[in-house]
Order: structure tokens, then C-alpha cells, then sequence
């Protein structure tokens, strides 16, 4: 039963580097959908336990730095579609002020 996820665990820790790191901005953005409106607590665990056994598992202190900053980027990018929504309760006043939260926040 768990040797399951530690297979696919395994196998992400195979990618090369750039497919890993985009593997965990992806595993963050798919945690930002444990938060409100969707609360899908379930994803925690699954999201957060491949980032830490990625960071767990780097070889030098600056590669773990780098793969748990693409999960904390992906996390923090998809948490943001709460600024762009607000921008268009008054859609015709503040359309033009959409891109200066979604794109020039992060």
C-alpha cells in the first residue's frame, strides 16, 4: 500500500534537474488548491511529502534550497488568483489594472 507513492516519489527524485524542479512548482501550485474555495485538505500530505523527501534528499544545502523555493513559487503563484478575481468585481472600471496583480505581484 505505500510502496506506491514511494515509487512515484522515487521516480520524480529521477528527473533531471529542470523536469524536478518543474515537477515541485507544479506540486506547490497543486497544494494552493487545499486552501479557500476549494479546501481539498486531502492534497496536503500528498503534495507536501514529495517536496520533503526532495528536499531531504538533495546533495548539497544550495539544490535544497532551490527545489523547496520551486515548490514555496508554485505554492505562492497559484495562491495569487485571489488578487486577479478582486480586481474584476467592477470589471468595467478596472480592467485595465488586471495584469499589475496576476503578472507583477510575483
Amino acid at each position: 500500500m505505500i510502496a506506491f507513492p514511494l515509487r512515484l516519489v522515487d521516480r520524480l527524485l529521477s528527473f533531471s534537474p529542470g523536469y524536478l524542479h518543474l515537477s515541485l512548482y507544479l506540486l506547490g501550485a497543486l497544494m494552493a488548491l487545499s486552501m479557500a474555495p476549494f479546501f481539498w485538505f486531502w492534497l496536503i500530505p500528498l503534495t507536501l511529502g514529495p517536496a520533503f523527501i526532495a528536499w531531504r534528499d538533495a546533495p548539497s544545502a544550495i539544490a535544497s534550497f532551490w527545489r523547496l523555493w520551486s515548490f514555496c513559487m508554485g505554492f505562492f503563484m497559484a495562491g495569487l488568483y485571489w488578487i486577479g478575481i478582486s480586481v474584476t468585481a467592477d470589471w468595467q472600471a478596472f480592467w485595465w489594472f488586471l495584469p499589475v496583480p496576476v503578472l507583477g505581484l510575483p
